[in-house]
């Protein structure tokens, strides 16, 4: 066996408790061999780690803080490292993991899991790569159980990776005992085997029902239920023989959504709501599956909740049991827009499309649907706008199409506390909205924003100044004096593109006093000056420009 200052893969098990000064380093080294390491080398190393993970929940993880954090990091690390190893082995290797490695990543998953629930006082130390450093604020779990819950997530990931019944029993099992707390891990540690049919769910269910008792992991063991039944894999539902449970938890979900609707708003009321409703949409899809008419008085209750998504899929669910309550409820959602194209895709799977009034069925109508859906992501405002409305409809040639496509430029409201919050989006050949300010520009200008912003070509690349090729630099000179000597203010570069066979310079600078952005490269220029609290951004420029240049070339009389 190597020493711990070998760069050998098999060193890492001595490294990774390793607090020299040189350690870090070290173990980036030997970790990093895990990328090109053989199945039989990564089989042989998971038990070595696993034996490690015993000894120090033996040992009762009695370190300090400083000492954990760098334990947990390493752990996130490696555990990253071999699920990206696995998949690549499982794409050429059949069953490169032995009983004893199946094992070994079960026991790691458990002590990950377990390293999720240990809490150290707020101002030891904070985690960061493994070195530590001075606390941050808030809660003192933060940077250690979300790396180990990750770590958690990735162990199982592995097993589920290899797919085949001695592993999937492992991380049924693990899933049960040791789901990831975090809700986006756990989903990560499912994610492999909602990617493939060739798995055989004998192997993962019934076990993996038992973590219905766990919050966190009932939705995603109810959606992996659905998946096999939707995929044909089984003849019936797994949970068949479970509908009456299953519709009791529903009833109790729905109840608890009723209360918390009622209460204040607070941040931990939000999570249970959102937790409420991940479950109780898995709950609806299960029981429609199962096609138990017992159920249709529950999932009635639930469309009296205020929830639009629980609604439509409630609705859904009583339309399949063949509930006349079920397309009424459809028809009625679809004029509500940021729930309209979820409804109108069920009410066509279900055959009901008639049933969904015709002015929610237009292509106006279903543009408007995607912006809202767009905008009530977490990722942008959490929740729909107030109005939509249209400010232009084209058809045009756009990057990435091969014909043309319509395009939608969609004026949409916000009613706030502060105010009014108005600003414009795009749906057709992509729905997108920004957070710059678009009231103010041509019609032309957001159209080519959206167009630059959707195109991907092997011509089209953009740099940090810093980083961009040296063989840019004489013409970025060329493009500054012009910009300098045409009045333009102290241009300081900001981003340099390339754009086929030109240069562009996106600069921050001022013209005739008013400071805004200008892109510009040897045959033109476009200057925005800076006249909302919310102005373009360097990005937003870039776009532009070469969204401009790719509009008006497969579009006669765009720019006009």
């Amino acid at each position: 066996m190597p020493s711990a200052d070998s760069t050998d893969i098999r060193a890492l098990p001595f490294t990774l408790r390793d607090g020299s000064d040189n350690a870090a380093e070290r173990f980036a080294r030997q970790s990093a061999t895990i990328e090109t390491a053989s199945p039989r080398q990564l089989a042989a190393l998971l038990p070595e780690l696993a034996a490690l993970a015993d000894g120090h929940r033996a040992a009762g993880a009695k370190e300090d803080a400083a000492a954990f954090g760098r334990i947990v990091a390493r752990v996130s690390l490696l555990a990253r490292r071999i699920r990206s190893r696995a998949m690549a082995l499982a794409a050429t290797t059949a069953d490169w993991l032995d009983e004893g490695a199946m094992e070994a990543l079960a026991r790691l998953a458990v002590w990950s899991h377990a390293l999720t629930r240990l809490r150290y006082p707020a101002d030891e130390a904070k985690v960061r790569n493994g070195k530590t450093g001075t606390a941050s604020a808030g809660s003192p779990r933060d940077p250690f159980s979300t790396l180990a819950s990750q770590a958690t997530a990735d162990w199982l990931a592995t097993l589920a990776v290899a797919g085949n019944d001695a592993a999937l029993a492992h991380w049924a099992e693990g899933m049960v005992m040791a789901p990831p707390p975090d809700p986006d891990h756990l989903a990560m540690a499912a994610a492999p085997l909602f990617r493939r049919r060739d798995f055989s769910p004998t192997a993962v269910f019934p076990r993996l029902f038992d973590a219905l008792d766990h919050p966190a992991a009932a939705a995603v063991t109810l959606d992996l239920a659905n998946y096999v039944t939707r995929s044909g894999m089984v003849e019936a539902h797994p949970a068949t023989d479970r509908s009456r449970s299953l519709t009791e938890l529903l009833a109790a979900v729905t109840r608890r959504l009723e209360q918390l609707q009622r209460a204040p708003p607070e941040e931990a009321a939000h999570r249970q709501v959102m937790d409420g409703v991940t479950l109780a949409v898995s709950l609806c899809d299960a029981l429609a599956l199962i096609g138990d008419d017992a159920a249709t008085a529950t999932l009635r209750g639930v469309l009296s909740l205020t929830h639009r998504r629980l609604r439509v899929e409630a609705a859904a669910a009583l339309a399949k049991l063949a509930d006349k309550e079920g397309p009424a409820a459809l028809a009625e959602l679809a004029a509500e827009p940021v729930i309209r194209l979820r409804a109108i895709h069920y009410a066509q799977e279900l055959g009901l499309l008639d049933e969904i009034p015709a002015e929610c069925r237009t292509d106006l109508a279903r543009a408007e649907g995607a912006l809202a859906a767009r905008l009530a992501e977490p990722t942008c405002f959490g929740f729909p706008p107030q109005g939509i409305e249209l400010v232009s409809r084209r058809t045009l040639m756009w990057p990435g199409f091969d014909e043309a496509v319509e395009c939608f430029l969609l004026k949409y409201t916000y009613e706030l506390p502060g105010g009014s919050f108005q600003n414009l989006g795009i749906a057709g050949p992509l729905t997108h909205a920004t957070a710059a300010d678009l009231t103010q520009l041509s019609e032309q200008d957001t159209l080519a924003l959206f167009a630059g912003f959707s195109t991907e070509h092997e011509a089209v690349q953009l740099f940090e100044p810093e980083e961009a090729p040296a063989s840019f630099q004489k013409e970025v000179q060329r493009v500054l004096a012009d910009l300098a000597a045409a009045g333009l203010e102290n241009p300081r570069p900001a981003l340099i593109g390339r754009f086929f066979e030109r240069v562009v310079v996106v600069a921050e600078t001022a013209e005739e006093g008013q400071t805004g952005v200008v892109a510009a490269d040897y045959t033109q220029r476009r200057f925005w000056p800076k006249t909302s609290d919310r102005p373009l951004s360097s990005h937003e420029a870039w776009w532009i420009h070469i969204g401009r240049e790719l509009l008006a070339a497969f579009n006669e009389g765009f720019s006009q």
